[in-house]
C-alpha cells in the first residue's frame, strides 16, 4: 500500500528570529498527523483524537511505500514520537531534485506544484505564524484544513512525477530516486542518533582561543595607532585595511575602476577584460589616480561639542524633537586633523591584480603572498591579522555553532540534505558539519567524541564520489567494461576509417585533349580527367555553423529576461540543450556554408575556359557553358553529399554521449571538427613527405609507386600514383589509430607512476 503523509508541528523561535521545528528540541511537540484522506490531532490545544497513536500505528504497519515532501523530517518526528515504521520511503523533493539534474530551482512544495501547474496550497495558517502563534494553538478545523490540502498536493505531485518517470526522457532515473530514499533512511537514523560533544573540552578550547583573540587584537590596535594616529580604522573593512597597507586611496573610485577594468562600466554596462600594463605603466597610473593618506590627530569638534549631533532650533526659539548629524564631524564628535608624515605601511602593488574597486585587494589569498615577501612589523601585523581573522572565523562557525546546536545531554543533531549541491553530494546545516577545520588547524574535532564507552571515530573521505556513485548505478562490471571498450575502439576505427573515405573520394571527370600538329611534331591526344572532391568545404562549414550557433541562446536568455517574454526563454532552452530544433538548424547552417565555401572556391567557368585554351574537353559535353553548366552540376550534387556527410560527423559526438553512457570528453573522439582537422592534417603531412620522397627517387610510405630506374627493368620514371593494395589503403587509418593509441598509454603511465 502507498501511503501519502505530512506531519504538523510547534516550533519555538531562536535567538536569530527564526524557527526550529526539529523534532529533537524537547519544547517542541507533534501537533497532528494527516495521512491519506484521515487527519489526527495528536497533541492540540482543542482537540486530541482518542486512540489516534493505535490508528496511525496500524496504517504504517500495512503500508509498503510512505510518500512525503521532505520526508525525512516527517519520519524523524513519527519515530521520536514512538511509532515505528520499517517499509521503504519515496521523498517528491528528492525525486524534483533528480528529475531536474540537480539544477538549483526552489524546492519548496509550493513551487514544486506550480511549475507543475497542480493545484497550490492555500497558505491559511500564515496570518497566525506571522503573529507568533505556534501550530498547537491555531484553531483545529484550519490545521486541519492546510494539512489535508498537504497531503493532497503531495500525492498529485508524486502522481505527476510516476507519469514523467515512465517516458522514454526520465525512465532511467528512477534506479538514482530508489537508491537516494533508501541512503535517506540512513540518513535519519544518523540525525536521530546524533553526534556527541564533549561540553566541557569546548568550553577550554573556547577558553584557549578566546584569550588569543584578544592578545591579537591588542597587538593589531597598537600596530594600527602606530601608523594611522587617531583615525579610526575598521579592519574588517577590505577598503579601510587597504589605506593602512598601501597608504593611499583612489581620487575618484569610478574612474579608478574604468582605468583597471575591476568591474563593471556604469555607462556601457559591458564586462571589460583586465588590461596589460608593464610594471613602470601600472606604477605611474596609480600614482595619478590616488591620494596619499596622512596620519592623523583628533580634536574635539566645538561645532556639536563632541556629541557628534546638533538640535536644531525652530525661528521661534523651541527645539525640534529630531537631532541632525553635525556637518562639520560627520556625527563622529572629532574632528580630525592631517599630519606631515605618511599614514600605513606604503607598501607598493605588485600588478594589476592588485587592484579592486575600492583602492586595492585585501583578501585572504593576497595578504598570504604579501606575507611571503615581507619583512619586520610589516611581516608580524600581517602574520597577526591574518591568524586574528582566522580564529575569528572558527569561534563564530565552529565554536559557536556547536554551542547553540548541542542539546543539554551533549548530543549535536545536524541535518544532512541530499537536494542542495548541484553534484549530488550532501550538504549539512545546524551546524555544517561537514565543513570541520582540520586538527592541525585547530582543535575542534577533539572535542567529538563517541557516544559508547571505549569507543572510536573513523574518518573516511569519499574520494571521486559521483564518480563512483554513477559506476554503482550503471552496474558496470570488468566483462562489461572490457566489451565495451572494444566496441568503442571498432566504433572509433569505423568513423576514421569512413571521414578518410569521404575525405579521399573524388569524382573523376573525364577529359580529352585533341591533337595538335606543330611543324612536323603532334601534341595532344592524350586521355585524362578532372578530380572533383566530395567534400570540397572540408571541415570550414562545421566551423562557420558552430560559430553563429553559440549566440542565439545566449542573446534569446538575455532578451527574454529583459522583456520577460517566456517564448525566448523556451527558444533559448531549446538552443542550449541540443534538443531537435538545434540541430535542424545547425544541419541546415552547414549545407548553406558549404555551398556558400563551393561558390566561392569552385569557378566553373574558368576551368571551362582553360580546357577550351588548352583544346581540352568533355566527352559528349560541348566546350564552353556546357561545360561550364556540366561541371556546376556536378559539382552541386557532390556538395549535397559532402554537407550531408559534414552534418552526420558533426552531431555523431552528441548522439554517442546520449545513447553510449560516455563523458563528452570521450564522445568528442568520434566525430566533430577535433577529429576532421586531426584526420585532414596527417592526411596532408603524409601527401607532403611523400612527394619529397618521390622527388629523390625514394619509395614513398604510402607505396604508390615503384622507381623503375632502381629495377631491373628499363627506367621510364615513376609509376602511376594509384592505391593498389590493401596495406596501402588502410596505412594512415592504422598510423593514426596508433598514434592516438600510443598517448593513451603514456598519458596513463603518466598518471600511474608520476602523479600519484
Amino acid at each position: 500500500m502507498i501511503t501519502t503523509i505530512d506531519v504538523e508541528t510547534s516550533y519555538q523561535k531562536t535567538e536569530a528570529g527564526g524557527f526550529d521545528p526539529s523534532p529533537f528540541n524537547p519544547n517542541n511537540i507533534l501537533v497532528s498527523v494527516g495521512i491519506n484522506d484521515e487527519y489526527y490531532f495528536t497533541n492540540h490545544s482543542e482537540r486530541i483524537d482518542e486512540g489516534c497513536f493505535h490508528k496511525i500505528q496500524k496504517i504504517l504497519d500495512e503500508t509498503k511505500i510512505l510518500v512525503g515532501h521532505n520526508i525525512k523530517f516527517d519520519l524523524s518526528w513519527l519515530l521520536e514520537a514512538g511509532f515505528t515504521y520499517t517499509g521503504n520511503v519515496y521523498d517528491t523533493m528528492i525525486a524534483e531534485y533528480v528529475l531536474n539534474r540537480g539544477v538549483r530551482k526552489s524546492l519548496t512544495l509550493l513551487m514544486c506544484c506550480q511549475r507543475r501547474k497542480l493545484d497550490a496550497k492555500d497558505d491559511a495558517v500564515k496570518e497566525y505564524m506571522d503573529r507568533g502563534v505556534s501550530f498547537e494553538n491555531i484553531p483545529a478545523e484550519i490545521v486541519e484544513q492546510y494539512g489535508k490540502i498537504d497531503v493532497a498536493i503531495t500525492r498529485q505531485l508524486f502522481d505527476s512525477q510516476m507519469a514523467d518517470l515512465r517516458t522514454d526522457k526520465h525512465k532511467g532515473l528512477l534506479k538514482t530516486i530508489k537508491v537516494m530514499n533508501e541512503f535517506l533512511i540512513v540518513l535519519t537514523d544518523m540525525e536521530r542518533n546524533g553526534i556527541n560533544v564533549n561540553l566541557d573540552d569546548l568550553k577550554q578550547v573556547e577558553k584557549e582561543y578566546r584569550a588569543e583573540f584578544a592578545y591579537l587584537k591588542q597587538k593589531i590596535d597598537k600596530i594600527v595607532y602606530d601608523k594611522m594616529g587617531d583615525t579610526k580604522i575598521n579592519l574588517g573593512s577590505p577598503e579601510q585595511l587597504s589605506w593602512l597597507i598601501y597608504s593611499k586611496k583612489p581620487k575618484d573610485k569610478h574612474e579608478w575602476a574604468k582605468i583597471f577594468n575591476t568591474g563593471v562600466d556604469k555607462f556601457t554596462k559591458k564586462n571589460k577584460k583586465r588590461p596589460k600594463f608593464s610594471f613602470a605603466q601600472f606604477r605611474t597610473l596609480v600614482a595619478n589616480n590616488s591620494e596619499p593618506i596622512h596620519k592623523t590627530i583628533a580634536s574635539q569638534c566645538l561645532h556639536c561639542n563632541g556629541k557628534g549631533v546638533i538640535r536644531k532650533v525652530k525661528v521661534d526659539g523651541t527645539p525640534y524633537k529630531k537631532y541632525s548629524k553635525c556637518d562639520e564631524c560627520h556625527g563622529e564628535g572629532f574632528v580630525y586633523a592631517k599630519m606631515a608624515k605618511l599614514a600605513g605601511f606604503n607598501q607598493r602593488p605588485r600588478s594589476v591584480y592588485d587592484v579592486s574597486d575600492s583602492g586595492f585587494k585585501t583578501d585572504r589569498l593576497t595578504l598570504n603572498k604579501i606575507a611571503g615577501e615581507a619583512e619586520g612589523e610589516f611581516r608580524e601585523f600581517i602574520d597577526a591579522i591574518l591568524r586574528h581573522n582566522a580564529i575569528s572565523t572558527y569561534l563564530n562557525t565552529f565554536v559557536e555553532g556547536l554551542q547553540n546546536f548541542t542539546n543539554d545531554n551533549g548530543l549535536l543533531h545536524p541535518k544532512f540534505m541530499q537536494a542542495v549541491t548541484a553534484t549530488g553530494r550532501l550538504s549539512s546545516r545546524d551546524p555544517n558539519f561537514q565543513n570541520q577545520p582540520r586538527g592541525g588547524t585547530f582543535p575542534i574535532r577533539k572535542v567529538i567524541q563517541s557516544r559508547f564507552e571505549g569507543g572510536q571515530i573513523l574518518e573516511v573521505d569519499f574520494a571521486q564520489l559521483e564518480f563512483r556513485t554513477a559506476v554503482f548505478l550503471a552496474q558496470d562490471n570488468d566483462d562489461l567494461a572490457i566489451v565495451k571498450g572494444l566496441l568503442m575502439v571498432g566504433l572509433f576505427l569505423i568513423v576514421v576509417a569512413g571521414i578518410i573515405a569521404v575525405t579521399q573520394a573524388q569524382r573523376k571527370i573525364p577529359v580529352q585533349y585533341a591533337k595538335r600538329m606543330v611543324g612536323r611534331k603532334v601534341f595532344g591526344g592524350q586521355s585524362s580527367f578532372l578530380p572533383l572532391k566530395v567534400n570540397y568545404a572540408g571541415v570550414m562549414p562545421v566551423i562557420f555553423a558552430s560559430a553563429i550557433l553559440m549566440f542565439p541562446a545566449q542573446l534569446l536568455r538575455t532578451l527574454g529576461a529583459a522583456t520577460e517574454q517566456d517564448w525566448a526563454i523556451d527558444l533559448a532552452n531549446a538552443f542550449a540543450s541540443r534538443g531537435w530544433f538545434y540541430y535542424i538548424v545547425y544541419g541546415g547552417l552547414i549545407l548553406v556554408f558549404s555551398y556558400f565555401w563551393v561558390s566561392i572556391m569552385f569557378k566553373p567557368v574558368q576551368i571551362a575556359d582553360d580546357l577550351k585554351k588548352n583544346g581540352g574537353y568533355v566527352p559528349g559535353v560541348r566546350p564552353g557553358d556546357h561545360t561550364a553548366k556540366f561541371l556546376d552540376f556536378v559539382m552541386t550534387r557532390l556538395t549535397l553529399a559532402g554537407s550531408i556527410f559534414l552534418t552526420i560527423i558533426a552531431v555523431f559526438p552528441d548522439l554517442i554521449f546520449k545513447t553510449a553512457n560516455v563523458s563528452y570528453n570521450v564522445a568528442t573522439f568520434f566525430g566533430g571538427t577535433g577529429m576532421l582537422i586531426i584526420v585532414g592534417v596527417v592526411l596532408d603531412t603524409m601527401r607532403q613527405i611523400e612527394t619529397f620522397l618521390l622527388q629523390r627517387h625514394y619509395d614513398g610510405f604510402l607505396r604508390k609507386g615503384r622507381i623503375k630506374g632502381r629495377s631491373s627493368n628499363s627506367g621510364q620514371g615513376i609509376e602511376s600514383l594509384e592505391l593498389k593494395d590493401f596495406e596501402a589503403q588502410w596505412r594512415p587509418l592504422l598510423l593514426i589509430a596508433g598514434a592516438l593509441f600510443v598517448l593513451g598509454f603514456v598519458s596513463l603511465g603518466i598518471k600511474t607512476f608520476i602523479l600519484n
